[in-house]
């Protein structure tokens, strides 16, 4: 059996002033320690989550931003399309307008100078009826000079025609 003798008594005694001690001044102070270490992890836990809320909404206002800016440049961006559209329209009408007035100058100048070539046909067909006229009168009358006189005439004025086209 298990005998109890003065010595074990003493080093239970031992024992226990030893942990006593222990407790008080050791672990007391790692205990407390290691609860201030606690606590400042908490608080810096607390000051980082408020952080990251204020960098959360921080971050939101920018995107609210950058889509009011998204938006603006969109409208703006339509209201210099309409302008551009509106400047096109513009300069096509007057492109329009500058090649109507081109085509009614075409159209006079080309009237003119059919007028002009009228004229010019017209004071050759009274030459040529003249010197017709002229040689008709100076040949003796009979038909066959005649009908060859008004051959010559009619083959002189198809030549002049040919010439003026």
């Amino acid at each position: 059996m298990l005998s109890v003798n003065m010595s074990m008594v003493y080093t239970i005694i031992n024992l226990l002033i030893l942990f006593f001690f222990f407790k008080k001044f050791l672990f007391g102070r790692v205990d407390k320690i290691l609860k201030e270490r606690k606590e400042q992890i908490e608080g810096a836990n607390k000051v980082l989550d408020e952080e990251i809320a204020k960098a959360k909404q921080q971050r939101e206002s920018y995107e609210t931003q950058v889509q009011e800016l998204e938006a603006q440049k969109e409208a703006s961006l339509a209201e210099w399309r309409g302008r551009g559209f509106e400047e096109y329209n513009r300069i096509v009408e007057e492109a329009r307008v500058e090649a109507g007035r081109i085509i009614a100058d075409a159209r006079k100048d080309a009237a003119t100078e059919a007028q002009v070539l009228r004229d010019k046909n017209h004071e050759e067909l009274k030459e040529m009826v003249i010197d017709a006229a002229a040689h008709i009168s100076m040949k003796t009358a009979d038909k066959e000079s005649d009908s060859a006189l008004y051959d010559e005439f009619i083959k002189d004025l198809l030549a002049s025609e040919e010439e003026a086209s």
